[in-house]
């Protein structure tokens, strides 16, 4: 079978292609996605049949010039939501249920070149109970590497951290910041794009936490980082306009450093007229 290359996915687990299957074709899926996770326990065994299911459905479901959003540089199979969807759900029980079992499929999968094994492995990481949490978190570490493709990255903090985020906030917040206060810059870009997941995760109630993670940046910040600590900012802003608002008085009232001041000017319109004034109040007192 050809196995299809190319962009993957943007934001979500899957590619936006739309599956148009008949009733009867779906109904075979959900029996060959049933006969897969039979190899939950197998970890080669599945990644092989996992393999053969996402080629089979590789062709059915990608069209050449249909519109797919940019995304991981990986090779990708192209197949629609459905799929990766059923097989998700058809997992989280047996995740929950036999984590020795899960965290092993995850390591195998997580081995796999192609992209959708690996947002699988994602996946599972985050629906696996956190007894221990170190095992996630040795794992979360572990996969996140600086050089790793960006929708890969992404995929870690909003799926393979799900139940450390919402179990046990505290140990994520401090895994990122370990990446935000490291000396490399490309680790203190991984942090702050975790930190921006973070953020969007409704969930999420800890603002302190993260202003307190992104302080040390407001004055020390590398040119190469501006760019991503604006995302922060703007991500801060939709959250909470004004504890935003308030920490970015605070920044410019504790600092000399001119980049707080040029943060502060590139956020300004995203917030109401009230803030925007007391902002510049601020950056007046600063002259």
């Amino acid at each position: 079978m050809h196995r299809l290359r190319g962009t993957g996915y943007a934001k979500s687990l899957f590619c936006p292609v739309l599956l148009t299957m008949p009733a009867i074709q779906l109904a075979r899926l959900r029996t060959q996605v049933d006969q897969l996770v039979w190899q939950f326990t197998r970890p080669q065994d599945f990644q092989r049949g996992l393999k053969n299911l996402l080629e089979m459905y590789a062709e059915w479901s990608y069209h050449p010039g249909e519109a797919i959003e940019p995304g991981s540089l990986l090779p990708t199979y192209h197949v629609a939501p459905l799929l990766l969807h059923q097989v998700e759900q058809q997992l989280t029980r047996q995740c929950q249920e036999m984590p020795a079992a899960a965290l092993a499929l995850a390591d195998m999968l997580w081995q796999d070149e192609y992209f959708e094994p690996r947002l699988l492995a994602a996946f599972i990481l985050g629906q696996i109970p956190l007894k221990p949490a170190e095992e996630i978190t040795r794992r979360i570490k572990a996969w996140s590497d600086p050089s790793l493709d960006k929708q890969i990255q992404e995929a870690i903090f909003s799926q393979a951290a799900l139940r450390l985020r919402r179990e046990n906030n505290a140990a994520w917040m401090e895994i990122i910041s370990e990446w935000i206060t490291a000396s490399q810059v490309p680790a203190q870009v991984m942090g702050l794009r975790a930190l921006v997941s973070l953020l969007e995760d409704r969930e999420f109630e800890d603002l302190p936490g993260a202003f307190s993670i992104l302080q040390p940046l407001m004055v020390t910040v590398p040119s190469r980082l501006h760019s991503e600590l604006l995302v922060v900012l703007q991500a801060m802003v939709r959250r909470s306009p004004v504890e935003t608002t308030h920490f970015l008085r605070q920044a410019l009232s504790s600092t000399s450093s001119p980049i707080p001041a040029r943060l502060v000017r590139q956020i300004l319109p995203t917030l109401s007229p009230e803030m925007q004034a007391s902002l510049r109040r601020s950056l007046s007192a600063r002259s």
